[in-house]
């Protein structure tokens, strides 16, 4: 009975954390690009360097590393995400950009 009942609890506190989580990234997805300032869908760039790497990164992780490294991150439209993932040199910081510290996280 300890054991079912710890494990609910586990399972209570993994619930609570996700939509903490959630509610997080919400705040994240609100506002404009922050290069051109259109409204609408956008995605957040990798725009630094952190430990994580690749496209499709797993949703879990890449929240947590939002959170970590906000200045590593820049939310951006699909139009301004595609320009700086093609420029000739990567940005390695969001001053690179022009952006300001994240305010958002």
């Amino acid at each position: 009975l300890e054991r079912i009942v710890m494990k609910a609890l586990a399972i209570d506190r993994s619930r609570r954390y996700r939509r903490r989580l959630q509610a997080t990234m919400q705040r994240w997805r609100t506002g404009p690009c922050e290069l051109c300032q259109r409204r609408g869908e956008w995605e957040m760039a990798h725009v630094g360097p952190t430990p994580l790497t690749g496209r499709g990164r797993g949703l879990d992780r890449r929240y947590h590393d939002i959170r970590r490294h906000p200045q590593c991150y820049a939310r951006l439209c699909d139009v301004c995400h595609e320009d700086v993932d093609t420029a000739p040199s990567a940005p390695q910081s969001r001053a690179n950009l022009g952006l300001p510290p994240a305010t958002w996280a």
